[in-house]
C-alpha cells in the first residue's frame, strides 16, 4: 500500500456540506447504498455486472457523494430495495407484525429434524382416549420449550401472546420479553429513535466523507495516515489536534454508523415514517 502524503484530489469536503440537513430517509439511504455497492468490491469479482456498477458508483462518489433528493421524498429511498409482485399482504407496522404464512412454514421445511416432527404430530392426532393421556403429554411437553430460532437477515423473534388478558397485563409483560431478548441479541440494543441531533453530529463529525475517504483510497491501493485524514476532514480547525480527533472520535462513531445495530434500526424507523410502502427488509 502506498502512503498518500496529502488528500486525493477528488476528495472535496464542500461536496459533502448538505448532509446537515438529511433527515432518518436520507442517511438510511447514504448508508445502505455503501454498504451495498462497498461490499461488492471488497467480495465481489471483476468481471462480475455488480462489480462494473459498484465501480461506476465509486467514480460517482468522486464527482457527487450523495443521491439527488430533489425527487419526491418517497421516491428516492424506495428504488433501492425491493418490491413485491402485487400479491404481497402489507403490514400497517414496520418492528412488530404478524407472523407470515411463509415465515411459519419456512421453519418447518428449514428444519433438522423435520420427518420427527410431522410424525410426532401425525402420531398426536391420534391419541385421543384417555389410555393415551400421558403419551399425548409427552409429546406436548417435548414441544413446549422456546421457540428460539432468529430469522438471520431479519433479526426476528417471535412471541405468543394471549389476548384474553388485559391491556396492561399484555404491554407489562412484553416489556419484560423484550428486555430478556435485548440481553440475549445484545448487538441490538437501541432504546430510542434517531433524531436530528444525532444526524447533525454524523455531519459534524464528517462520518461519510471519512468512509468514502478510507474506503476508497484503500480499494485503490493507498494508505491514509490520521494526520491528513484530520486535516482533510476539519481544514479550518487549525487549534485542535485533528489527528486525535480521529483516532478517539471519528473513528468509534464510524463504527457504529456502519454496524448493523445502527443500519437495522435506522431502516426500521424509516419504514415507519414511510407509511403504505411495500417494503421487504
Amino acid at each position: 500500500m502506498k502512503l498518500l502524503k496529502e488528500r486525493p484530489s477528488w476528495f472535496q469536503l464542500r461536496n459533502y456540506e448538505s448532509s446537515e440537513k438529511f433527515g432518518a430517509l436520507e442517511w438510511a439511504n447514504e448508508i445502505w447504498e455503501r454498504h451495498v455497492q462497498f461490499d461488492a468490491l471488497r467480495y465481489g469479482l471483476p468481471g462480475e455486472c455488480d462489480y462494473q456498477e459498484a465501480l461506476k458508483y465509486i467514480e460517482k462518489i468522486k464527482r457527487d457523494p450523495y443521491k439527488n433528493y430533489s425527487l419526491p421524498r418517497d421516491s428516492s429511498l424506495k428504488a433501492s430495495f425491493w418490491t413485491s409482485s402485487g400479491n404481497r399482504y402489507i403490514e400497517k407496522r414496520s418492528a412488530v407484525n404478524n407472523l407470515s404464512k411463509f415465515k411459519a412454514y419456512r421453519f418447518l421445511y428449514d428444519s433438522k429434524n423435520k420427518s420427527e416432527i410431522v410424525k410426532d404430530f401425525e402420531r398426536f392426532e391420534l391419541l385421543g382416549d384417555e389410555s393415551s393421556k400421558e403419551e399425548r403429554r409427552s409429546l406436548i411437553d417435548k414441544y413446549s420449550h422456546p421457540f428460539t430460532d432468529v430469522v438471520a437477515d431479519y433479526h426476528e423473534v417471535f412471541l405468543d401472546v394471549n389476548l384474553r388478558a388485559s391491556d396492561e397485563h399484555i404491554v407489562s409483560e412484553f416489556k419484560d420479553w423484550l428486555a430478556e431478548k435485548r440481553k440475549e441479541l445484545t448487538e441490538f440494543n437501541r432504546r430510542k429513535k434517531f433524531t436530528q441531533t444525532e444526524f447533525r453530529d454524523w455531519h459534524d463529525f464528517k462520518l461519510l466523507a471519512y468512509w468514502d475517504l478510507t474506503f476508497i483510497t484503500s480499494f485503490e491501493g493507498y494508505t491514509v495516515p490520521q494526520h491528513v485524514l484530520g486535516q482533510a476532514l476539519f481544514p479550518r480547525d487549525v487549534e485542535v489536534d485533528t489527528t486525535e480527533r480521529i483516532r478517539k472520535v471519528v473513528q468509534k462513531k464510524h463504527q457504529f454508523l456502519i454496524s448493523e445495530g445502527c443500519l437495522g434500526p435506522l431502516l426500521r424507523q424509516v419504514m415507519a415514517e414511510l407509511e403504505s410502502w411495500d417494503w421487504y427488509v
